[in-house]
């Protein structure tokens, strides 16, 4: 498991950690571009660019809960990050993806968002594109090939005696 370098081994092998990879386990299988963790609110993916709740019938999570999360999971240096600036960032990656961390204290609150970088890149059809940018796609690489392949055979005949 590749973790950021500023990680220790404690945090992750901390009940807190395990429990936030998990989490965003659920967002990267349910395609969520990110998982939002803030108390005083249900936890929630960010789908199509809105928030859902990841358990509808969860109730709120409270400060005491992403503050313990947040202690959990943080190395010694993020801690002071936090506890100074209010705020902290980070990447990690497991075997199941990467993500951008960030844990931000807002009035007497931690707020964790897990940014999703998918490993996959997904077609046009599954990102639900309208069939013009697909072919306005398809065009501009045959403008491009054929440009690529003019310039192929201007070299090719500039190169015979």
């Amino acid at each position: 498991m590749m973790i950021s370098a500023r990680m220790t081994a404690k945090s992750r092998a901390h009940p807190h950690w395990l429990m936030s990879i998990s989490i965003c386990l659920i967002g990267q299988q349910a395609g969520a571009s990110a998982v939002h963790l803030q108390g005083q609110c249900a936890a929630a993916l960010a789908l199509a660019r809105n928030l859902q709740p990841i358990w509808p019938d969860a109730s709120r999570l409270t400060s005491e809960n992403t503050r313990a999360l947040a202690e959990g999971f943080l190395s010694d240096l993020h801690k002071t990050q936090l506890n100074k600036r209010g705020d902290t960032d980070f990447a990690y990656a497991n075997e199941f993806g990467r993500y951008r961390t960030s844990v931000v204290r807002q009035r007497h609150r931690d707020g964790h968002r897990f940014r999703i970088i998918n490993t996959k890149v997904r077609t046009m059809d599954e990102l639900g594109l309208p069939r013009a940018s697909q072919i306005a796609h398809a065009l501009s690489e045959w403008i491009d090939f054929g440009d690529r392949f003019g310039r192929q055979r201007q070299i090719d005949h500039t190169s015979q005696p």
